[in-house]
């Protein structure tokens, strides 16, 4: 017995504690990635208005995802099969959001598309790029919109100048998109803050502000009618997180420096407060939403937020989210520097089925790239007995 006892605890090398104690310290590692993956996922259901830090897991959530699949990938090689199935029950759990991030749809060919649908435009223009404008070089912005097709446009920063300046003004806009016989165009906070220009190919019966609580951002509820009938559109342009190169410098020091105190400290100080404000400012529209109806709706604009976020979530509740439903991939709507994500949607009520939506990336003159749609108005279609 004493032999037999000796043996094995001779077996207990320097070497195979060290691998025992790494093991462990993998299984806990792979532990703590999936509660705060799944943390991320939950963060679409906890307002920043009253807890705010889900709110970064749920913008760290591609990152996540990536560190789960490797985590994935490594215990699959290791062959630690009850790991492996706990693994994949927790991405199976999360598909949802998985697909909501970067959905896998096929476009619709034009041929096969239904008669009579409407296409839809919605740009952060950042002032149409501070670019000129003259009849025989137009701006970029301008050119884009008209070649696009789009029967409603939804423009957020669309400062526009006046009659006397080389920029774009009300009147440039005019002149060179006459298709578009319907336009309303103001400040988002009277005369302050972003300008919100709609242009319409069907009249504009009226429009509004929201009491929105911002500076700068806003929304404007327009009611157009659509062949006869009434059709809500809501033009949005949320709460920034006034994010410069300067500061996507900092974070990135910060991370390759591993300061997590000085990282946390600095975006708390700039992400939080934008978070708060925007979460308030999407509890709003959706009252707004609830109030106007959920069929015969398009919400659109620039977020300021992921798909996986608390604002994007509560605002296309009982809505569709027309990238989720019929676009393809991570379709990347703010890329400058190092900020590289999806947050210009546009969200429809039942009575519309999107189509083929996709972030046109050709078009470099903003900080924003445009992002179109097709939507079929299900409401005007005879009904089937």
């Amino acid at each position: 017995m004493a032999r037999g006892n000796i043996s094995k605890k001779s077996r207990l090398t320097p070497l195979s504690i060290t691998s025992r104690v790494l093991l462990v310290t993998l299984k806990l590692v792979t532990l703590l990635l999936c509660l705060v993956y799944l943390g991320s996922v939950a963060s679409v259901w906890i307002s920043p208005a009253r807890i705010v830090s889900p709110a970064f897991l749920g913008l760290a959530f591609p990152v996540f995802l990536v560190l789960m699949l490797l985590a994935l990938f490594f215990w699959l090689l290791a062959a630690r099969w009850s790991i492996v199935v706990a693994l994949v029950l927790v991405l199976v759990l999360s598909l949802n959001s998985i697909t909501s991030y970067m959905p896998i749809h096929r476009a619709t060919p034009q041929d096969k598309l239904p008669s009579g649908v409407i296409k839809v435009l919605s740009y952060n223009v950042m002032s149409f790029g501070f670019l000129e404008h003259s009849p025989q070089s137009p701006n970029p912005i301008l050119q884009f919109i008209k070649s696009s097709g789009a029967d409603i446009v939804c423009l957020q920063e669309a400062m526009l100048s006046p009659e006397s300046s080389q920029f774009v003004s009300l009147e440039d806009v005019k002149a060179y998109l006459p298709q578009y016989r319907y336009h309303d165009y103001r400040t988002v906070q009277n005369d302050a803050g972003g300008g919100m220009l709609l242009l319409s190919k069907f009249p504009i019966l009226s429009s509004r502000r929201l009491p929105i609580e911002s500076d700068y951002n806003g929304s404007v509820v327009y009611v157009l009618s659509v062949n006869g009938q009434k059709v809500t559109v809501i033009n949005n342009h949320l709460e920034s997180f006034r994010l410069t190169m300067e500061d996507g410098k900092q974070y990135l020091k910060m991370v390759k420096e591993g300061d997590a105190a000085a990282l946390r400290e600095k975006m708390g100080a700039k992400f939080a407060p934008a978070y708060r404000k925007r979460s308030l400012q999407a509890d709003l529209i959706h009252e707004v939403i609830v109030r106007e109806g959920t069929e015969r709706i398009i919400v659109c604009g620039d977020f300021n937020d992921t798909p996986i976020s608390y604002v994007r979530h509560r605002i296309a509740r009982g809505l569709t989210d027309t990238f989720i439903a019929s676009g393809l991939g991570v379709g990347i709507s703010f890329n400058r520097g190092y900020y590289a994500v999806r947050i210009d949607h546009i969200l429809c009520g039942s009575g519309f089925k999107p189509y083929n939506t996709f972030v046109d990336n050709t078009i470099k003159a903003s900080d924003h790239f445009p992002i179109l749609t097709i939507l079929d108005p299900l409401f005007l279609k005879p009904a089937v007995n």
